[in-house]
């Protein structure tokens, strides 16, 4: 499992040729999702070993949005490149919470913190999608 998790990653992060924005941006989303149903399938299952996995996902996810130029992916919608980097912030600051938590069995405040992180996706959202 591990090893398809960082094939995906690995090939989101190749895929800047032609309509390079759109392929990176909408890689990236399907890994953030896929991330995230693992974090939570490891929360259905008590399976930290998927959530760390997930965590990873979502990290590198994130990364990745840091070096795409998100006007481009929106056609010049207008948009604050402070905002997406204020989001992209605070997922970094939620997961990694978030990993310390499920590091020390603190699951209560751990399920916390991957709320958080949906809260910072969901801005995005409302944002990019108007919500």
């Amino acid at each position: 499992m591990r090893k398809i998790v960082l094939s995906l990653i690995a090939s989101a992060t190749i895929v800047f040729a032609g309509n390079a924005v759109n392929k990176t941006v909408g890689s990236t989303m399907q890994l953030m999702h896929s991330g995230m149903n693992m974090i939570a399938e490891g929360f259905y299952y008590n399976d930290k070993e998927k959530m760390q996995e997930g965590i990873e996902v979502v990290e590198k996810a994130n990364d990745i949005f840091l070096t795409v130029d998100i006007k481009s992916f929106l056609n010049k919608k207008v948009i604050s490149s402070a905002a997406v980097k204020n989001i992209t912030s605070s997922i970094k600051d939620s997961i990694a919470k978030l990993k310390q938590d499920i590091d020390t069995s603190n699951i209560t405040k751990a399920g916390t913190d991957y709320g958080k992180v949906l809260d910072s996706c969901i801005a995005c959202h409302i944002i990019i999608r108007k919500w």
